[in-house]
């Protein structure tokens, strides 16, 4: 950094480093509730009362790491979203982006407290997980961006099966959504006191395994189709290799999820699946944004307006 100005190199560091920690934040809050810390402390922001912590127990100190850990990404949010403004030469859609994402960290920060003042409702502990991979995704967007400057729909080849990818993404979503429920059915809810969802956890396990299925079948043809020849010629080389990735960690995923049912959703296996499923959400993202510009390596004074 020369005169506070802050080069494009450093910003796409700073922005990768969000991603990171963001990514890291959903496995410290899984732990949470694989560990029965989720009402550890019971009081927001302190843990009993007035006092942060008035003894020292394991659930009290998982609970209220967990937080601190919070802080600190929220932390190197605000601090991505000020070197923005900083960055040289200066990017307007870079800055509502890194604001943007500080500002998500702020309401999930909320959305933590009101699952503790709920008692761990599941419906709450379903929103503020799915807030995780809204983060991933702009963070995602942002370092894209950072690395090859602002995009359009009109910057994917116009041979590209943008529709497939938006089908793929939609039920990316959609796995993750009823991925919640059946956390919200079964155990491991966070705390032996935490209420759990009124449905059947046989069924509403089958339909998550469909849901998964369908993406898996989305992926494939989707992998077909980018190795016809159709598309191969006009598509980044990386969008394929990303592609292979995704089916890879998606069928381990299944594994892992079909080992989990079989053997009574054992903790250490719910963690696993939660690694897989935001490596997985990455994948798809990257995988779809791989398509936009590929090639755009300058920074254009002509940003600046974006």
């Amino acid at each position: 950094m020369s005169n506070r100005h802050l080069s494009p190199g450093r910003f796409t560091a700073l922005a990768a480093i969000s991603w990171l920690f963001l990514f890291l934040i959903v496995l410290t809050g899984a732990a949470v509730r694989l560990t029965d810390s989720g009402l550890g402390c019971e009081e927001w922001p302190t843990c009993d009362k007035d006092t942060i912590i008035e003894a020292w127990t394991f659930h009290r100190s998982v609970e209220f790491g967990n937080r601190l850990i919070s802080g600190f990404v929220g932390l190197v949010c605000v601090a991505t979203a000020i070197a923005a403004h900083f960055r040289r030469p200066y990017r307007r859609d870079l800055v509502r982006w890194a604001w943007a994402i500080a500002a998500g960290v702020g309401v999930q920060g909320i959305i933590g407290r009101y699952s503790v003042t709920t008692h761990l409702h599941p419906l709450v502990v379903a929103v503020h997980f799915l807030g995780s991979p809204v983060l991933l995704w702009m963070v995602i967007v942002l370092w894209v961006r950072a690395r090859k400057g602002p995009y359009a729909l009109t910057d994917a080849p116009t041979s590209a099966p943008i529709g497939h990818f938006r089908l793929l993404g939609v039920l990316a979503v959609l796995v993750l959504a009823v991925g919640t429920l059946v956390t919200g059915t079964g155990p491991n809810g966070g705390d032996t006191r935490a209420d759990r969802l009124d449905l059947d956890f046989v069924w509403i396990s089958r339909i998550h395994s469909i849901a998964a299925w369908l993406f898996l079948a989305a992926l494939v043809t989707l992998i077909v189709r980018m190795m016809s020849g159709q598309h191969t010629s006009t598509a980044p080389r990386g969008t394929l290799r990303l592609l292979w990735w995704t089916a890879a960690v998606s069928i381990a995923q299944g594994a892992v999820g079909y080992y989990q049912y079989a053997n009574g959703v054992p903790r250490a296996a719910v963690q696993l699946h939660i690694l897989g499923a935001t490596t997985l959400w990455c994948l798809v993202v990257l995988a779809y944004l791989s398509l936009f510009d590929p090639g755009r390596q300058t920074d254009p004074a002509s940003n600046e307006s974006n």
